[in-house]
Formats: structure tokens, sequence, C-alpha cells
């Protein structure tokens, strides 16, 4: 029974990890841009916009996945080295930002009541997004020129 909290808990975070990892790409690119993303309709927060099936079901059960990728061209940079680096590390960086943030907000909330009868919401949900996002060699993928 606990090994299936474990996992539910694991679904909302390997989400949230890829949104905000596929939207923070397609954002800067945009950004420096690049109309790719926005023609494609990934400039958005919707999850469902940047789910990937395998991708997901092999994090619940490996530790490794992936999100839907979103294609970019640097084509439209006016500084194509550094709008492609630039787009290569930000999605990385916004998702550790995002890990610091539930780090903080599962050690503020730590004696609701809710949280104390789910104990596992702080040994799973905010690991498994640290894990999805900084581990797995997800962190090397994206610091890899495209």
């Amino acid at each position: 029974m606990e090994q299936l909290i474990v996992y539910l808990l694991g679904i909302p975070a390997i989400m949230l990890a890829a949104t905000i990892h596929e939207f923070t790409r397609a954002a800067v690119s945009t950004a420096f841009g690049d109309k790719l993303p926005k023609e494609e309709g990934r400039l958005s927060l919707n999850p469902i916009n940047h789910f990937e099936p395998i991708g997901m079901i092999l994090m619940l059960a490996c530790g490794f996945g992936w999100g839907k990728p979103v294609n970019t061209s640097a084509l439209h940079y006016k500084n194509r080295k550094k709008g492609t680096l630039i787009t290569a590390v930000s999605p990385t960086i916004a998702n550790l930002i995002f890990v610091f943030i539930f780090m903080l907000i599962a050690n503020l909330t730590s004696g609701v009541y809710l949280l104390s009868v789910y104990p596992h919401f702080h040994s799973c949900f905010v690991p498994t997004f640290l894990f999805s996002t900084a581990r797995s060699g997800r962190s090397i993928y994206v610091l890899l020129p495209a």
C-alpha cells in the first residue's frame, strides 16, 4: 500500500517537472525570436501538451524518463551561440528553482494535519520532483548542445 502511495504522489511531480522543463525551453526560445514553439502550440503550461506516455511510465518504473520535446530553431536568434546555450540550460535551472520552492513549502507545511496523515508526501513528492529534474541524466542531456 505504501508503495502505491509513493507512485501516486510521483505522478504529479513528474508531470509538473516535465511541464516546467518543456515550457521553459519553449518560452526562452520564443524570447530569443524563435517562432516554432508558438506555432506548434508548445508555449503552454498545459501538462497535456508536454505529456509523453512512455517517458512518464519509464520515469515511474526506472527513474529515467522524458517529456514531449519542444522543437526549437536557432535560425531567428540574434546571437545563435548565446541563444542556443541559454535555451539549453534554462529549463534545468527553472526546474531546480521549483525544487527549492517545493522543498521550502514542504518544510513550512510539515505540521499541517493533512500532510501529517500522509507522511509520504514529504518523503516522495519533493524527492521525486528533484529526482525527475536533476538526476537520471536529464540535466546532463539538457546541457548538451542541440
